[in-house]
């Protein structure tokens, strides 16, 4: 049909099959891969402490995934911010610093400070739903129907005091 219909086949690419789905994937996976990559503020020393800008044993084990992953998908080490800008300038200079981020060659303009994600958690997100049908002090003034019942979810049909939040 393109050969003789349309002319210039040369100048077609075809695309595989599931090529674009395939790409999403791979996209997917790479991001994730880069996400679970991050050294978050867990990962170090509390800010009240004097080794602050330390990483604890865990943080240190993470590092070692981190620069696996920097490496492997030529991305920046990712560091998560604290509400600090000082404290997050001596956290990129310590990692800077640090023996296995030189000896992977990783400098520090390759060193990102990202912020939290944003959004919440799904059982957070139930929760103020909840919340927000109660109404201000438990009242039940919400969407309710029947004035001693709990608050339905919607589309489920089990009201909230059948199925545990926390």
């Amino acid at each position: 049909m393109q050969a003789s219909h349309w002319g210039y086949p040369e100048y077609f690419h075809r695309n595989s099959y599931g090529q674009a789905n395939r790409q999403a994937f791979s996209n997917n996976i790479r991001d994730g891969a880069i996400e679970r990559s991050t050294l978050y503020l867990m990962d170090f020393y509390p800010e009240d402490s004097p080794y602050a800008q330390m990483l604890t044993p865990t943080g240190l084990e993470r590092l070692d995934k981190s620069i696996c992953v920097s490496n492997a998908l030529a991305s920046p080490l990712r560091i998560e911010k604290s509400a600090r800008p000082e404290l997050n300038e001596l956290r990129r200079q310590w990692l800077s610093e640090h023996p296995l981020v030189t000896a992977a060659g990783i400098g520090l303009s390759e060193i990102q400070m990202v912020s939290k994600p944003i959004g919440i958690q799904a059982a957070e997100g139930i929760y103020r739903y909840q919340r927000g049908l109660m109404g201000p002090s438990n009242t039940n003034s919400g969407a309710s129907s029947n004035a001693n019942s709990a608050p339905m979810f919607p589309g489920t049909g089990a009201s909230s005091s059948s199925q545990n939040i926390r």
